[in-house]
């Protein structure tokens, strides 16, 4: 961890006017900022930085359709089973009707595209692509290819090298990588793949760099509801190298159920999963699967989030999941500003040794040793910590409720921070000033809720 001496946070922003008032025994209470001078030190951090908010599995290509995409809060669609009839041009408003339908359309709601070229494990080559979509604002990269092997590396080295020489400027390289329970998929060890991964990413010399991989976490085995093992792992390990390579990270999210995965029932179970991604620094998340329907092959996919006309299959579903959004993407000027820095686990102090998560477990050896802002921290249960710092010395947290939304569990979480009388936390869209006495914060998070904190001293 960066070590930093605590400055009292967007001190350059803060022009304090105490409002005092009258304490027992004609002792004034301490002074107490005004919600115009607290939101001044939010507005301190607001960066013009925002987050992905994907989709995969488009819906059919409509107006209504990509306007219910737009309004529940996505900005990107990864292009797969139309593309056939979007054909771009050599210039814009030369291409076919639907090629110039997706410009306007997509400009109007805000939306942008990465086009998929259908390449996935197997393949020998990285997918091909019509060098005219640079012309079209609204395409924003290409996926290449999902999911490669070990053996397919060396390949997908050189083909992103050759994207990035002709379109860099122009169009992110997408690819996305295999999680650790990839297994025989991965034809190596996790170590071998993810550093082959890397040197695919280091190609990459003009473009934006992005790194990826897809953790489905909530899972069932036999009648029993359980979170993947390996999530937590899998999400530090690709944050560190998203860290090296100086690239933005994506992590796919779980919104339908399919075999040994069960289906997410609200939005609380979306909310439990961007939450604990938050911990981790993403700057992107990506739903899998946003349009169709459900599946009768092997996998026994269930209905997604909306049918492949676009409308919800489950208002409460889909109103859920905009809420998420919604919050996320009024966070993330601010989460935004700040760098990621590690993260804190704590097991639960009503939690038996039986009950720890083997996830919490899995990340404890990853887990800071410590944290120059925060004396301690304690929760009833499972709890992940992001911690994060800004150049001007401030600091922040992203705290998860880290208990399987199945068990509808709420979860107090106590912290003591070494320097600060104040705790601004955004919670479900809203910003708060708490006051702290001796540093102390407590909160009780709703199952599936996290918050993002800043701690700082205003008097």
């Amino acid at each position: 961890m960066k070590k930093k001496l605590f400055q009292s946070c967007a001190a350059s922003v803060l022009s304090l006017a105490f409002l005092c008032a009258a304490g027992c025994a004609g002792q004034p209470e301490k002074e107490v900022p005004s919600r115009e001078d607290w939101q001044a030190v939010i507005e301190g951090y607001r960066s013009e930085e925002g987050i992905m908010i994907g989709a995969w599995g488009n819906p059919e290509h409509t107006y209504e359709a990509y306007k219910n995409a737009a309004e529940m809060g996505l900005t990107h669609i990864f292009l797969g089973s139309d593309a056939g009839s979007l054909v771009p041009g050599e210039s814009e408003g030369s291409g076919s009707e639907d090629m110039e339908n997706l410009q306007t359309w997509f400009t109007e709601l805000g939306l942008k595209a990465i086009w998929q070229t259908g390449v996935a494990a197997g393949s020998a080559t990285a997918g091909t692509f019509n060098d005219n979509l640079r012309h079209y604002s609204c395409i924003e990269g290409v996926n290449i290819y999902d999911e490669p092997r070990l053996s397919a590396m060396d390949m997908l080295k050189e083909a992103v090298r050759a994207f990035d020489e002709e379109y860099g400027d122009e169009l992110l390289c997408f690819t996305n990588v295999w999680p650790s329970s990839g297994g025989n998929n991965i034809g190596g060890t996790y170590s071998e793949y993810l550093n082959k991964y890397k040197e695919v990413i280091e190609q990459i010399k003009r473009g934006r760099r992005m790194v990826s991989t897809d953790v489905y976490p909530l899972m069932i085995r036999g009648d029993d509801a359980v979170l993947d093992g390996s999530w937590l792992t899998n999400l530090y390990l690709l944050r560190e190298l998203a860290d090296e390579t100086n690239s933005d990270f994506n992590m796919f999210i779980q919104s339908v159920g399919y075999v040994q995965h069960r289906k997410p029932e609200s939005g609380k179970e979306i909310r439990f999963q961007v939450w604990t991604d938050l911990c981790f620094g993403i700057t992107a998340y990506t739903y899998f699967t946003y349009a169709g329907e459900a599946s009768s092959d092997s996998w026994k996919y269930t209905d997604p989030v909306v049918a492949k006309d676009g409308s919800p299959y489950d208002i409460d579903y889909y109103n859920g999941c905009k809420a998420v959004n919604t919050e996320v993407t009024k966070l993330a000027p601010v989460y935004r500003s700040f760098d990621w820095e590690g993260v804190l686990v704590s097991n639960g102090t009503e939690t038996s040794r039986e009950e720890v998560d083997a996830g919490l477990f899995n990340l404890n050896q990853y887990s800071l040793s410590e944290v120059d802002f925060l004396t301690s921290y304690t929760a009833q249960y499972g709890t992940v910590y992001g911690i994060y710092g800004a150049e001007d010395g401030g600091n922040a947290m992203v705290v998860t409720n880290y208990t399987d939304p199945i068990l509808n569990r709420s979860n107090t979480v106590q912290l003591v921070f070494s320097d600060a009388d104040t705790a601004l936390v955004y919670r479900q869209g809203e910003w708060e000033y708490n006051r702290l006495v001796g540093g102390e914060f407590e909160i009780t998070l709703e199952s599936g809720e996290g918050i993002f904190l800043i701690p700082c001293k205003l008097s």
